[in-house]
């Protein structure tokens, strides 16, 4: 009976042991397979780390190629607006003297009219006293006219009465 139970302690002891290899066997395979995977993605960073070093230099020189592009667009934008400004300086003197010439004129045409009104009022003026003095005239030689009609019609009656005296005589 002893013997048989160190028998069955061996042989437990015995599957024991094999447990124990196969599970570091396992044990063995499943670290070899997780080296093998952190290898992988250790190299799929290092990719990805010069793939992004590769865009970032590439984005970094496209960055440097549009800024010199955009000094040179507002150096020419600042060239642009100063030929504008002074095109608008020469532009605006001009129209300045333009409306100082015609303000002038305008001054000239101001006065030339108020010189020929002037001159229709004195005009005007002379012409009502001209006619004035010519109805004064015409009245006057109206009045002469009927003074000396009254003293013909007078004569006339006078040298009737006396014919008339004279034919009774005789």
């Amino acid at each position: 009976a002893a013997a048989a139970a160190a028998a069955t302690a061996v042989a437990a002891a015995a599957k024991k042991v094999e447990e124990a290899a196969a599970a570091a066997a396992a044990a063995k395979k499943k670290a070899e397979e997780e080296a093998a995977a952190a290898a992988a993605a250790a190299a799929k960073q290092k990719a990805a780390e010069e793939e992004a070093a590769a865009v970032a230099a590439a984005a970094k020189k496209k960055a440097d190629e549009e800024a010199a592009a955009v000094a040179a667009a507002k150096k020419k934008r600042e060239e642009e607006e100063a030929a504008a400004a002074a095109a608008a300086a020469t532009a605006v003197a001009a129209a300045a003297k333009k409306v100082e010439e015609a303000a002038a004129a305008a001054a000239a045409a101001k006065k030339k009219a108020e010189e020929e009104a002037a001159a229709a009022a004195a005009a005007a003026a002379k012409q009502k006293a001209a006619e004035e003095e010519a109805a004064a005239v015409a009245a006057a030689a109206k009045k002469k006219a009927d003074e000396e009609a009254a003293a013909v019609a007078a004569a006339k009656k006078k040298r009737e009465e006396e014919e008339a005296a004279a034919a009774a005589a005789a």
